[in-house]
């Protein structure tokens, strides 16, 4: 019988413990069983058949059935004279977007700024607007 490459470079990693048999559930309900390598972030399933999935961790419920706990997005708390605003950053779908804002949230760039545009029931819109600032 031959092998494939692949093959023999599963079962050399499967015989060294880099990688270890195992289940993975999904938050959808969807399991998958087989060969599984945890990379911090993603999570590697190869089936019996070869086939090869690749989910987030974020997706992943339970691993060798030990429950995951869900991450959670980054929440900001907008302090104004009429009330806290709370946010949440959606980081999966804006990562650049949302590390710029945490950045300068942190460095305090946003202290003293205020809303020169609301619109109720709408929006409010804050920044640049009459205030020369400059940023290195």
């Amino acid at each position: 019988m031959r092998k494939s490459f692949f093959q023999i470079v599963t079962s050399m990693l499967v015989l060294c413990g880099v990688l270890c048999a195992g289940q993975v559930k999904l938050r959808s309900g969807q399991s998958y069983e087989g060969t599984v390598k945890d990379a911090g972030k993603v999570v590697t399933v190869i089936g019996a058949d070869g086939a090869i999935f690749q989910f987030p961790k974020k997706d992943i419920a339970e691993l060798d059935g030990k429950k995951l706990e869900a991450e959670k997005n980054p929440v900001v708390k907008i302090m104004t004279s009429k009330g806290d605003i709370t946010v949440e950053l959606f980081e999966d779908d804006a990562p650049n977007t949302v590390a710029n804002f945490i950045e300068l949230a942190d460095s305090g760039f946003y202290k003293g700024m205020t809303f020169h545009r609301i619109i109720n029931g709408f929006m409010a819109q804050g920044g640049w607007h009459g205030r020369a600032r400059l940023h290195l």
